[in-house]
């Protein structure tokens, strides 16, 4: 069955199977063009040659192309972003941990203000997998539980496999 157009273009009804069998062979790229070594074997996955000190490969067309760096062997535990939301008149912090993917560890944020050794404010979410870690997120204070000045933040995981905190992060708090 084929569909005729004003433009006079045809266009026949191919099976998938088939249209994937005549266009795949279009899509393989050659040794030459990869950079990559490789050899006919029917195989369509393409091979990249990896940069390790950039975290780049050279893609199948010649390009760089973005990869994950070396996961670390040690827990990591992350604080990506702590910092005070004037809108939301809270600080707000987030952050994950690393080579860990787990449901239900407990993430705690702990706020200890400025010349004091013990955490003032506390409060905690659940850890969260995601595809390459486990994600804090959602952890908040409102300004009710914080006094204006410097705050130090801190993210602590821990789980039955696994804890650790993260490094200092300074946050400001106005008045």
């Amino acid at each position: 069955m084929s569909t005729t157009f004003p433009s006079r273009l045809r266009f026949a009804a191919v099976p998938g199977a088939a249209l994937a069998t005549l266009l795949l062979p279009a899509c393989s790229a050659t040794t030459a063009e990869s950079g990559a070594a490789a050899r006919d074997t029917g195989d369509t996955s393409t091979t990249a040659d990896a940069d390790t000190d950039t975290g780049a490969a050279e893609g199948a067309w010649g390009q760089d192309a973005v990869t994950d760096g070396p996961r670390p062997g040690a827990t990591s535990v992350v604080l990506t972003f702590a910092d005070w939301d004037a809108a939301a008149a809270e600080v707000q912090a987030w952050g994950y941990v690393s080579p860990v993917v787990e449901e239900g560890g407990t993430c705690t944020l702990e706020l200890t203000a400025d010349g004091g050794d013990d955490a003032d404010v506390v409060v905690t979410s659940a850890g969260v997998a995601d595809a390459t870690t486990t994600v804090c997120g959602g952890l908040t204070v409102p300004d009710e539980d914080l006094a204006p000045g410097s705050w130090t933040a801190v993210l602590r995981y821990e789980s039955a496999a696994v804890s650790g905190e993260s490094e200092p992060v300074t946050v400001e708090v106005p008045q």
